[in-house]
């Protein structure tokens, strides 16, 4: 009896978020990720026009057209990435710390927004293929001088994106915003799996004597 109970237990926690490989768990989170993947365009896009002209040399290096196109694919490579870190965070903790983020979600998911920020400046940085202007505020990191304003970007954003997914949804398909956190959002029903709303509405109906 002990034995089927702790089977039972494991398949739900495979269920819910195999924190080994949940793959099928997010990619059933498509309205979730289309919110996260629309918030980390939005960001993404205002970060990198902010600071692309203040912070950075390429203006005096190449045309405008030229300028904007490396921009608009830094973007997507930004949102990308953010997609990335949600689903490394998933594999760390389990999809329901993350979709919506319990607080070990979010710091999974600054932890590796983080990491990942200082891999994908140091790279780049290393060969040369951008340079900062003296208004850059700067950090040295295994003897390499990274941008401040990049690092945080990648850092933050990812997090943010996951969070106003969840708070403000663009995309919603039978979805409601659900305040923070993941004992929240079982309290009621939200953009989760067409089954779990079909129970939450099932659970909310009078019963015939």
């Amino acid at each position: 009896q002990g034995s089927e109970g702790g089977a039972g237990s494991h398949g739900e926690i495979m269920k819910v978020g195999d924190r080994t490989l949940p793959t099928s768990a997010v990619l059933a989170r498509k309205a979730e990720l289309a919110n996260i993947a629309v918030w980390a365009l939005a960001l993404n896009t205002t970060w990198e026009f902010v600071h692309a002209g203040p912070l950075y040399d390429m203006w005096s290096e190449v045309s405008v057209a030229s300028g904007l196109f490396h921009i608009t694919m830094a973007v997507l490579g930004d949102v990308l990435v953010g997609l990335g870190i949600t689903f490394a965070a998933c594999c760390l903790v389990g999809v329901r710390h993350v979709l919506p983020p319990a607080s070990r979600g979010v710091a999974a998911l600054v932890s590796l927004g983080l990491i990942a920020a200082v891999v994908l400046e140091w790279l780049p940085r290393n060969f040369d293929w951008w340079t900062y202007n003296d208004y850059m505020p700067t950090v040295r990191v295994f003897g390499q001088i990274l941008g401040l304003s990049p690092v945080l970007q990648i850092t933050l954003l990812p997090a943010t994106s996951v969070y106003l997914a969840f708070r403000v949804p663009i995309y919603r398909r039978g979805c409601r915003a659900v305040p923070s956190g993941y004992a929240a959002s079982l309290r009621r029903p939200s953009c989760r799996d067409p089954q779990s709303r079909r129970n939450a509405a099932g659970s909310h109906r009078p019963r015939r004597r």
